[in-house]
């Protein structure tokens, strides 16, 4: 029997194992010195940073050298600066994935209550990191259009990315899944590592584009608390919910009668993608607590083409002293006693293995059954892979 103290018990054990994931999801910094007038630095000012679409506030008091740090979350800020007897001067702005933004205030003395507040600020640049990269924002993540909508894709745009090798399995922007070593990417979401670096990366786990809020990608001089790559870092948000009730819900349909004939195929090969998402979020507690989930299916029905050509019946026999196949040279079979082609490009019947003789016609009627070889003419190989869905 399941008891209310073996629940709150599990409810516990779960709030602690959700602790270092929050304190570890920080995504950006701010820092800074505070100095009056003259340029002496204030120690004991109060920096408080509210950010906007959440009400979540982040608070700090700069040390004996008038300097302070505070890990914030991405997105739109207010900052201000309290100290007694003097004016409170307040700075707006907006921080991506990963930066560490340096903001340092100068407060004047005043008898009264005053503000300055300041906007129009130049972008906020990078002083204390030697990273090389870029940020797809979330205004990017929003409003451009990816065709097959991997997230990934956008990764191009990025400073330093040459080349777009991106699948839904790799989330490498360098080389291919194919010739992609184990360790030369690292994928990060909220913080945590979900490369799977088994099968050079095949088999990562997949996430909506609709969950994603933005991502920076670290080409080189990464420092070491970015660590285990040789190559890429991918660093995601997830979106979070804010003080305003909000849900997308989408369809995303390609089929094949709008393609053209396949140049070898000569027909139109047979394709269909169906995606299907939807997301919501919002408060439980103004300011405090929001939450946020989504949740789509995707449905992708593929078609491989491929030429191949089986040999013919003379040719199984040790013969192959015919036209040989179009476009590739004739073929001369090599006798590996003498070094030198058979004559007339025919295997004697006596050299040929007894084993192999009698496995030939058994490869043959596999070759001919097979989806995957296409002869004489080109087939189609249609596979429905399982309904697939992503729970954020």
């Amino acid at each position: 029997m399941i008891t209310f103290s073996h629940v709150s018990r599990t409810f516990v054990v779960a709030v602690l194992l959700t602790l270092p994931v929050a304190a570890f999801a920080q995504e950006a910094t701010i820092a800074g010195t505070v100095s009056d007038s003259t340029g002496g630095v204030l120690p004991g000012v109060t920096i408080k940073a509210v950010h906007d679409a959440t009400g979540n506030s982040f608070e700090t008091v700069t040390d004996s050298r008038g300097q302070y740090r505070l890990p914030v979350r991405t997105g739109s800020f207010h900052l201000t600066a309290a100290l007694q007897g003097f004016a409170a001067p307040a700075r707006t702005f907006e921080l991506l994935l990963g930066q560490e933004a340096t903001i340092n205030l100068v407060m004047a003395p005043s008898t009264l209550q005053e503000s300055v507040t300041v906007t129009g600020d130049s972008p906020l640049v990078d002083f204390n990191q030697s990273k090389l990269g870029g940020n797809i924002d979330p205004r990017q993540m929003q409003e451009l259009p990816v065709n097959g909508r991997n997230w990934q894709d956008l990764a191009i745009l990025s400073p330093g990315s040459r080349t777009n090798a991106v699948t839904a399995d790799s989330p490498t922007v360098i080389g291919s899944n194919s010739n992609t070593q184990v360790g030369s990417y690292q994928l990060n979401l909220d913080g945590q590592q979900v490369t799977n670096n088994v099968l050079n990366g095949n088999g990562n786990p997949r996430y909506s584009r609709d969950a994603i809020a933005e991502f920076e990608l670290i080409t080189i001089r990464f420092d070491a608390t970015q660590g285990r790559s040789t190559g890429v870092q991918v660093n995601a948000i997830t979106k979070s919910g804010t003080n305003t009730p909000a849900g997308t819900f989408s369809g995303y349909f390609r089929s094949d009668k709008f393609n053209a004939e396949d140049l070898v195929a000569h027909r139109v090969v047979p394709y269909s993608d169906q995606q299907i998402s939807t997301t919501f979020g919002g408060p439980i507690q103004k300011d405090k607590i929001h939450f946020f989930g989504s949740y789509e299916q995707a449905k992708d029905k593929r078609t491989e083409v491929r030429s191949a050509f089986t040999p013919t019946a003379a040719e199984r026999n040790g013969d192959f002293s015919g036209a040989g196949l179009p476009g590739c040279s004739e073929a001369k079979p090599i006798d590996p006693l003498t070094g030198q082609p058979f004559p007339g490009n025919v295997i004697p019947a006596g050299r040929i293995d007894t084993v192999a003789r009698k496995a030939i016609p058994f490869e043959h009627h596999i070759l001919q059954k097979s989806h995957s070889i296409l002869a004489p003419d080109p087939t189609l190989w249609d596979r429905w892979p399982p309904e697939q869905g992503y729970l954020t």
